[in-house]
């Protein structure tokens, strides 16, 4: 009966030892909990704000917020939805980035600029649609 008790204890902690090993590397950069959408890790758009307009051959500051924990970001331009062009990759999460908008830019009533982890791309924040034009 001590062997039967023995080999339960052993079976049991077997499996609490197994369940307490690391799982860092499985954890990914983005947590959902529950049906609040809450997120460890996230990105906040300041700049552009939404229906701001912006003239071709100006310079502008992109500005943002972002929790510590993401160390770089992607910047990407967008117009009805599409990305239409990268303007930073692997830059770090500074908060700020300055786009030399160029002359040759379509007017247009339909971007936004998405900021996203690097690390982890499903972690990203969008700005409200802004105007580039004369």
């Amino acid at each position: 009966m001590k062997l039967i008790h023995y080999l339960v204890y052993l079976i049991i902690f077997s499996f609490l030892l197994l369940g307490c090993r690391d799982h860092s590397r499985d954890i990914p950069e983005i947590t959902y909990y529950g049906d609040q959408g809450f997120y460890t890790n996230w990105i906040t758009i300041q700049k552009p704000e939404k229906d701001v307009t912006w003239e071709p051959g100006t310079v502008h500051e992109i500005m943002w917020k972002a929790n510590s924990e993401i160390k770089s970001v992607k910047i990407d331009l967008y117009k009805k939805g599409t990305r239409i062009y990268t303007l930073a990759t692997d830059i770090a999460n500074s908060g700020s980035y300055t786009w030399h908008i160029s002359n040759d830019i379509r007017q247009s009533n339909h971007y936004q600029v998405r900021i996203s982890s690097v690390r982890d791309p499903e972690v990203q924040g969008e700005s409200g649609v802004f105007f580039v034009k004369d």
